[in-house]
């Protein structure tokens, strides 16, 4: 019964993951740039939703408060910040990406300083199925996580906008060519990803009491690591593919990582997740530009 709470706890830390790759899955299929900003964002968004939260707002309006400043953070960002390397090499976009990171992450570090603010929990209780008890925070994080997961995917395959969106990560320059303003197609991705940025900050809000302006750098890195692994840079993968595969990654990292967690070493499920990540690139390496 442990064995099962333990795959259940995985499964919400997966939750948190599969989001922010699937943020990072969307916004490097689109532009062609790993955004680092990532982690910042789901970290600023933990920070607004409890300010917010602490001033007496209802939860889910501190949430769309967040959405809304994350997401005009987000496309201002890839406007002004990312744009002009379009054309660069990758690597180009990937050091400006990373010292973008480092420098929202030290901002907050001279404001709010590096230690940990407890943050609450606003939910508690649990759910008793026989001898299994889950919280409602995972049941939650859970349905919440799959929902959007689901939505994210039936926009892109089934909508128009999705159809535009998948155009703009085939061929920039065809879509441009028909007439598709593909500058704000890239904008509206980043604002999306901002949403589910904001979503996985909202979950980890419910589930654990403690964050600093460093939880979004290992979140973030072990949900890169989910994307890498669900198909980011594959030369055959569509951004469907991408998708999907994230979303799967995600919970399966965050399952490996409670599994190390309980019954090996909190000190080494880091060590797990990469190492499975370095044998995972090593065995399929010829498969990436």
């Amino acid at each position: 019964m442990n064995f099962i709470n333990d795959i259940i706890d995985g499964l919400r830390s997966g939750s948190i993951y599969a989001l922010i790759a699937l943020a990072f899955s969307l916004g490097a299929n689109i532009c062609g740039i790993i955004n680092f900003v990532n982690g910042e964002i789901f970290m600023i968004s933990i920070y607004i939703i409890a300010f917010c939260y602490g001033l007496k707002i209802p939860l889910i309006l501190s949430v769309i408060i967040s959405m809304i400043i994350c997401a005009l953070f987000n496309v201002t960002i890839e406007k002004y910040i990312y744009r002009p390397f379009y054309k660069h090499p990758k690597i180009t976009g990937l050091i400006v990406s990373i010292g973008m990171a480092f420098l929202i992450q030290n901002i907050f570090v001279l404001f709010f300083s590096s230690d940990p603010i407890n943050i609450g929990n606003t939910i508690s209780g649990q759910f008793k199925f026989g001898a299994l008890e889950i919280e409602y925070t995972v049941l939650i994080s859970i349905l919440i996580a799959f929902s959007l997961m689901i939505a994210t995917y039936g926009i892109l395959k089934y909508t128009k906008i999705g159809k535009i969106i998948r155009a703009v990560c085939e061929n920039y320059e065809s879509t441009t060519l028909m007439g598709i303003d593909a500058d704000k197609i890239i904008s509206l991705v980043f604002a999306i990803c901002a949403v589910l940025l904001v979503c996985s900050g909202c979950l980890f809000y419910l589930s654990f009491p403690i964050a600093n302006p460093y939880i979004g750098t290992m979140i973030g890195l072990r949900a890169l690591a989910a994307s890498i692994i669900g198909g980011l840079g594959l030369i055959q993968g569509s951004i469907l593919t991408c998708v999907s595969g994230a979303v799967i990654s995600g919970f399966l990292i965050g399952i490996i990582e409670t599994v190390v967690k309980s019954y090996i070493s909190v000190q080494l499920s880091d060590v797990v997740i990469f190492a499975f990540l370095a044998i995972f690139l090593l065995v399929n390496h010829k498969k990436y530009k």
